[in-house]
């Protein structure tokens, strides 16, 4: 997840929340499921940046929502004003 997600007027919801009771709803019908593993989430771990625009953000039983700033580490390009402002002197 590297970039810009623009959901002005809507909810970003991370975590596996299916019926939106704030519970994880992991997937019963995989006999293999462990219900302890299935609702955890470290989503954005890996991504160099990420920025969120939303009307609300929900996160769910078990997820987690990792905001990194590594900007320049990455080829995605930055929205202007956001990110690191680099002062120069004259």
């Amino acid at each position: 997840m590297v970039g810009t997600v623009y959901l002005p007027n809507d909810t970003l919801t991370v975590g596996g929340d299916k019926d939106g009771d704030g519970m994880c709803d992991p997937d019963v019908e995989d006999e293999t499921s462990n219900l302890a593993e299935d609702c955890k989430a470290n989503v954005g771990t890996s991504s160099a940046w990420a920025a969120i625009v939303a009307d609300r953000v929900e996160i769910t039983a078990g997820a987690s929502l990792i905001l990194n700033t590594g900007y320049v580490s990455s080829s995605v390009p930055v929205p202007i004003g956001l990110g690191l402002l680099i002062a120069t002197e004259n």
